[in-house]
């Protein structure tokens, strides 16, 4: 993936779509974790994305596999997330 912070402001720039490749992973489960005060990534630009490929989920008869969390912090991946993950592997790749 090519370094975003050479896009910054000029997202239309950026050679390819979120969306597209987050509804390239349907059906298989894809898990966001957003946080409300990352400074790289916006979690309403992160809710879009979702929005955008939640309908290819849907397609599939798998809406719930496309899950975005926002925990209260900055750009980290917290324990709770974390274990979010963790259970998420657990059920589907084993």
């Amino acid at each position: 993936m090519p370094r975003l912070l050479d896009y910054q402001d000029r997202l239309e720039d950026i050679p390819f779509d979120f969306h597209e490749m987050i509804g390239a992973l349907a059906p298989r489960h894809c898990f966001v974790s957003a946080p409300l005060g990352d400074t790289n990534f916006k979690w309403r630009s992160v809710d879009n994305i979702a929005k955008a490929a939640s309908p290819i989920y849907q397609l599939y008869g798998v809406p719930k596999n496309l899950r975005v969390e926002h925990p209260d912090c900055g750009h980290l991946f917290p324990k709770e997330m974390r274990e979010i993950a963790y259970q998420l592997f657990d059920e589907n790749l084993r």
